[in-house]
């Protein structure tokens, strides 16, 4: 089989000739069956052509026989993206762990390795989970729940307790110095869990006690000990451990966790040598609140997000060679990182208030080697201090914490070059409705009206069966500390209808384009949206607002759009 044959199956896939291209490609892989570059078009191919399982056997096929490349993890990741799989599979979980050693693959690699997980111990993770039992114990000693879990929020009431019934019974063996040492990965990913989402889960009186025991456990145990400690520390608590670090560390278990550990020293140190100076009183507020709960607090990156020339595409707008970016409210960097990656020729200037959440962005660019982007502290409403035009904007979830939105809105709009776009967040008063009550009932539970983020794991343990099974005590904010406090807590936030922001469009010189909906939005709503007749004449504000009457759980998150300046 010649290489002409394989460079015309490729050009047929190129020219989106999907059938005659995967002829051509079966023809190659029936003479070469481990002809790599054939498996990997063939894929490609079925997937355009609705093929999702013939798609997802060729796409594993290449990975083995290329040795797991970065090239065929891609397409394998792009095919169980699009055929949303959810049944488990062996080779599929093996070439996930694979791709987990590509730090630009890692974020989606770890995703789908979540539903892996999910499905590989479907049964008893549906049935009640009240004690440990052999199943638990052999997902406690998977690698693929420690790599989960020592990535991402977990974000799942059943693995919730699976977590803490692990975690409780770890620390009673080795507080008793029984042997439980092959179980070190797990209690490091508990550990790095713990970290991110800030201290969450309860600490019972009978777990402070055995805490306490630690303290006199065998030296054998000791880097088990130092791990277990991590697993119910604050995170001032665990920063005063990995500032006193000693060999506990020296076993590479532990690798991952003092990756972590250091990771967010390093932004602790970065904060405190940027310059804070704000002159409005509302903004200096915010900064505070931010200051103590970094939003969000992530650890990998899904880099799928669409580039500049493609979103103007899909608002049937010129392609913009060389994009100038601003992100107009930064946080904690995720979208930074998103950007920059879909963005390679283009420029990005983030702004923020918070030198913690900045810090925490600089380190994660740095994390990924990313060159294409300049950090500022700055006021939204100073922002004109830019002295620049964009091509396109991002602001989303920030402008609704200002004193006065539309006049950050005004702002960002100047600074928008005319035919070019943005992309706007707001809170949605009808998608939130439930965040009033429930904040009242913290307060009540507390009988206080000033709530702390350490006093939020003893609410949580107290939550009924009934409040597991509601949206917001599902939602990922309620999986972690800083979330929570943003959605329940914030000392400064404004909810609006749609009506009313595009009235405040209008003001600013902006047009509404398109809804940006999140793959959640999608995959929940799609018969409802695909026969919702209204949107079938096209999009308008009118008409989503329409919808949101219909589905008042849609815009839960926020409503997430872009707008264009003519």
């Amino acid at each position: 089989m010649s290489s002409s044959q394989l460079k015309h199956a490729q050009n047929l896939l190129t020219a989106q000739q999907y059938a005659q291209a995967a002829k051509a490609f079966e023809n190659i892989v029936d003479e070469q069956t481990q002809n790599v570059a054939a498996y990997t078009g063939l894929a490609l191919c079925n997937l355009s052509l609705g093929n999702h399982f013939e798609a997802l056997g060729c796409a594993v096929d290449a990975c083995q026989f290329g040795g797991y490349q970065p090239s065929e993890l891609v397409v394998l990741l792009k095919v169980l993206t699009s055929g949303r799989f959810s049944s488990y599979l062996k080779p599929v979980e093996k070439a996930l762990h694979k791709a987990l050693e590509h730090k630009y693959l890692e974020g989606q690699a770890v995703e789908l390795l979540r539903i892996q997980l999910m499905s590989k111990y479907k049964k008893v993770l549906e049935e009640s989970i009240v004690e440990l039992n052999e199943p638990l114990e052999d997902m406690l000693g998977d690698p693929t729940f420690y790599h989960v879990v020592s990535r991402t929020i977990i974000a799942n009431h059943q693995l919730e307790k699976v977590i803490l019934l692990g975690r409780k019974e770890l620390l009673r063996c080795i507080a008793n110095n029984l042997d439980a040492r092959h179980y070190l990965p797990t209690m490091a990913a508990i550990a790095c869990q713990n970290l991110l989402n800030d201290g969450l889960y309860h600490t019972t009186e009978e777990e402070e006690q055995l805490l306490a025991q630690l303290e006199a456990c065998e030296p054998v145990f000791k880097s088990e000990a130092v791990a277990l400690k991590l697993c119910y520390a604050s995170f001032d608590e665990a920063m005063a451990i990995w500032a006193q670090a000693d060999d506990a560390f020296d076993n590479y278990k532990l690798n991952e966790l003092a990756t972590d550990l250091d990771f967010y020293q390093s932004v602790r140190s970065g904060a405190i040598e940027i310059a804070s100076e704000l002159n409005n009183e509302t903004s200096k507020t915010v900064q505070s609140f931010y200051k103590e709960n970094p939003y969000p607090k992530y650890k990998v990156v899904n880099m799928s997000a669409l580039s500049v020339t493609q979103c103007m595409a899909r608002l049937g707008m010129k392609a913009v060679p060389a994009p100038n970016i601003l992100i107009a409210g930064c946080g904690t960097g995720l979208q930074v990182i998103e950007l920059a990656f879909a963005n390679p020729d283009g420029h990005i200037t983030a702004i923020d208030i918070s030198p913690m959440s900045i810090s925490y962005a600089q380190q994660m660019v740095k994390r990924y080697q990313l060159s294409n982007v300049e950090f500022r502290l700055l006021d939204i409403l100073e922002a004109k201090q830019l002295a620049q035009q964009y091509d396109f904007i991002i602001s989303t979830g920030v402008l609704h914490h200002m004193a006065s939105p539309e006049s950050g809105l005004k702002v960002l709009a100047e600074l928008l070059k005319p035919q070019r776009t943005m992309v706007l967040g707001f809170y949605s008063e009808l998608g939130r409705r439930e965040l009033p009550h429930i904040r009242k009932s913290v307060l009540s539970f507390f009988g206080s009206d000033n709530i702390t983020k350490e006093q939020l794991p003893l609410w949580r343990s107290q939550w009924s069966e009934q409040q597991k099974s509601e949206a917001w005590f599902n939602s990922n904010d309620f999986f972690n500390s800083n979330g929570m406090m943003d959605a329940i807590f914030h000392p400064q936030e404004a909810y609006y209808d749609l009506p009313t922001l595009e009235k405040m469009l209008t003001t600013a010189g902006l047009n509404f384009g398109s809804m940006a909906l999140n793959n959640v939005q999608k995959a929940r709503y799609q018969r409802a949206l695909d026969d919702f007749e209204p949107l079938k004449s096209g999009e308008s504000l009118s008409h989503w607002a329409e919808f949101e009457q219909l589905y008042p759980d849609f815009f839960m998150g926020m409503y997430n759009f872009f707008a264009i300046k003519q």
